[in-house]
């Protein structure tokens, strides 16, 4: 693949106890500048549906209808979609590879090319 045809996706889902749920999608280049965006607008569950999904409810509106729909909303094809949240690796699709991006406590890799194995509970 030429890296000039990588595009790098950036997707990110949001709660608020008083605005609801919502979600967005960054798509950049190779060179990390934009190529489009798309976002949605809040999504207030009722009583009802909180009833009904209970405990469920909100990984069923980050994955299932947040990402699901901004992913098929999408003008651009990705080569990858990085997310921080670990209930967005549930999103399946077959033309999207997922890798979840994390903050580390460990120290910095000193050279180009260097790696550190990953502990069994850092997974």
């Amino acid at each position: 693949m030429n890296s000039e045809n990588i595009k790098l996706a950036y997707g990110i889902t949001y709660s608020s106890s008083t605005k609801g749920y919502l979600g967005a999608i960054l798509i950049t280049d190779y060179k990390g500048f934009p190529i489009e965006f798309r976002y949605t607008d809040p999504i207030v569950p009722t009583k009802i549906q909180q009833t009904l999904y209970g405990e469920g409810l909100e990984k069923y509106l980050k994955v299932d209808v947040i990402m699901d729909s901004l992913v098929k909303a999408l003008t651009e094809d990705i080569s990858v979609l990085f997310v921080q949240d670990e209930d967005l690796l549930e999103y399946k699709s077959r033309d999207v590879i997922i890798l979840r991006l994390t903050p580390t406590n460990a120290a910095s890799l000193a050279n180009v090319g260097d790696f550190d194995k990953v502990k069994k509970n850092e997974v």
